[in-house]
């Protein structure tokens, strides 16, 4: 008789915790509701609590199924006003030129790429280089990553003149002093890199004293010595050469183009 007892008060008590759990998720849904996070709210719904409410509670998946479709109804509205929000919040901020949309995804200054995944609630914004995850599709949450995208890219210390004379001395390592002589852009990029490390890293070789400079903050210093116009320094002159394969090079309106070679010469060589 007591082994029933025990089954019995075992049965109930796993019945209060499922209730308890569906309580504890029913509560998640009202409070994200109230914060207008339909799509949290949605992922919720549509989960394990879907679930457990038709397998033991059948009679309340019809008020399930009610509080789904409004919730659609608000994340269907979101997404209309979407774009718009997210475009002129871009626009607000001087994080232009933007095209796509939500669909196809958006690219900001050409090189800053965002993608939308609604069903999931995440999105990623990044390069070519990397791409960063956000669990999040709120404008705020993208808007604060872009930015950090955009500091990193755009808003690093750069002089024209320093940097052509860097690239100028990358390029004698990499063509062994010989001018005129053409060599691939990625070769000079990794020679820019090598001599960015300091000698703390070259002493112990540890990763966390390794000093980045990926393709697309090359892309971007690259992309700024075109626009500068800076093409001469000390009578030596710089040429890019396009091919396919080559650094992808964005200007101000979005537009690219792909450089594979660069080289030097002295003025008036041809």
């Amino acid at each position: 008789m007591l082994n029933t007892i025990d089954k019995l008060k075992s049965l109930i008590d796993e019945d209060l915790r499922r209730r308890k759990s569906i309580q504890s998720s029913l509560n998640k849904i009202q409070s994200l509701i109230k914060k207008n996070d339909y799509i949290s709210a949605h992922k919720i719904s549509k989960g394990k609590l879907r679930s457990i409410i038709a397998e033991n509670y059948p009679n309340s998946t019809t008020l399930l199924d009610e509080i789904d479709v409004k919730i659609y109804d608000q994340i269907r509205k979101f997404k209309i006003n979407f774009d718009q929000k997210l475009i002129s919040s871009c626009e607000e901020s001087g994080l232009t030129p933007i095209s796509g949309d939500s669909r196809k995804g958006y690219k900001i200054k050409g090189i800053i790429e965002v993608t939308i995944d609604f069903e999931k609630g995440k999105s990623t914004v990044g390069t070519h280089s990397k791409r960063n995850k956000v669990n999040s599709v709120k404008q705020q949450d993208i808007i604060r990553e872009i930015n950090r995208e955009n500091k990193r890219l755009f808003e690093r210390k750069w002089v024209a003149e320093d940097f052509l004379k860097e690239l100028h001395e990358a390029y004698l390592v990499v063509s062994k002093g010989h001018l005129g002589k053409e060599v691939p852009l990625r070769d000079v990029q990794t020679r820019l890199w090598l001599k960015s490390q300091n000698d703390s890293f070259w002493k112990s070789f540890d990763k966390d004293r390794l000093n980045n400079y990926p393709t697309d903050e090359f892309s971007v210093d690259l992309s700024k010595l075109l626009s500068s116009k800076l093409q001469i320094l000390n009578d030596i002159q710089y040429m890019l050469s396009e091919g396919a394969g080559g650094i992808t090079v964005h200007d101000n309106s979005g537009n690219f183009r792909s450089f594979k070679f660069i080289t030097f010469r002295k003025r008036g060589n041809v």
